[in-house]
C-alpha cells in the first residue's frame, strides 16, 4: 500500500493465477467504492472476487514495443508485470466465497498447517538504498536465527499452536546462493523513489530468479 497524499493509503492489485500481480486502476469513484468496501470488511484479501460485466483492459506502460536491443522478443512476464488492469464503467461489485469474476488476489491455496518455505529477498537499488540490517540480522529478526525470540517464525508457530511452521528449508539447494539463512540478496537497476511497486516487484523477482537459476512461482516482494 501507498499513501497519495490525501488520506487515500489504499493500492488494489489483481494477482493472476501465475503469480503476476498487476496494479487495478479505476475512476475516483470506483477506487473510493473499493476503499469503503475494504474498510467496511465487505472486501477481502485473497478471498474477495471482483465482478467485471465486460472485458478487462491490459494497459501497457512500457516505453516502445515488446523487443529488446537485440531484436529479440521480451518474456510475456515481463510485460505483464508492468500493465495494469483497468476497470470498466459500472459501480463496483464484491463477491465472496464465488469463482466468478476476476479475483483480487488468487491462485494459490493458503497453507495453514505443516512447514511453509519463506524466503527473504534483500534488495538494494541503483542508488545502493535498502533496508537497515545485513542478512544475517534480517534472518535472525524473521527466523531467530541468531536466538531473537521475537519474530514471525515464532508468532506464527505460537498462534498456530505449533500447526504452521514458517521455514527457510527449501525443495531445491539454494543454499549457496544464500547470504544468510533464508535470506538472499539482489540489485536491482532501478531507484525505489523514482519506480512504481510494479516495476520494482518485476526487477527484484528477475533479480532473484537470475540469482537463483530458477523461476520463481508465484510471490510477494518487498522492499
Amino acid at each position: 500500500m501507498s499513501d497519495d497524499g490525501e488520506g487515500n493509503d489504499e493500492d488494489f492489485l489483481c494477482e493472476l493465477v501465475h503469480g503476476v500481480t498487476l496494479p487495478i486502476q479505476g475512476t475516483e469513484e470506483q477506487m473510493g467504492q473499493m476503499r469503503a468496501l475494504l474498510h467496511d470488511g465487505t472486501l477481502i484479501s485473497n478471498e474477495s472476487t471482483l465482478e467485471v460485466l465486460q472485458e478487462v483492459e491490459m494497459i501497457d506502460s512500457m516505453a516502445g514495443d515488446d523487443d529488446d536491443d537485440s531484436g529479440e522478443v521480451l518474456p510475456a512476464l515481463s510485460s505483464l508485470m508492468q500493465s495494469s488492469v483497468f476497470l470498466p464503467p459500472g459501480d463496483v461489485n464484491i463477491i465472496n466465497h464465488s469463482s466468478d469474476g476476476r479475483k483480487l488476489n488468487a491462485g494459490y491455496k493458503v497453507q495453514l498447517e505443516g512447514k511453509s518455505p519463506v524466503l527473504v529477498v534483500k534488495i538494494t537499488d541503483k542508488n545502493n538504498l535498502s533496508v537497515d540490517g545485513d542478512a544475517a540480522y534480517i534472518s535472525d529478526k524473521v527466523f531467530g536465527t541468531s536466538g531473537d525470540k521475537i519474530n514471525p517464525a515464532q508468532s506464527f508457530k505460537d498462534c498456530s499452536f505449533g500447526k504452521l511452521e514458517l521455514t527457510y528449508e527449501y525443495s531445491v539447494d539454494i543454499e549457496d546462493k544464500l547470504s544468510a539463512p533464508g535470506v538472499v540478496e539482489v540489485n536491482i537497476p532501478i531507484s525505489f523513489q523514482s519506480s512504481s511497486q510494479s516495476e520494482i516487484r518485476a526487477a527484484t523477482q528477475q533479480a532473484v530468479e537470475e540469482k537463483l537459476g530458477l523461476d520463481l512461482p508465484g510471490v510477494s516482494l518487498g522492499t
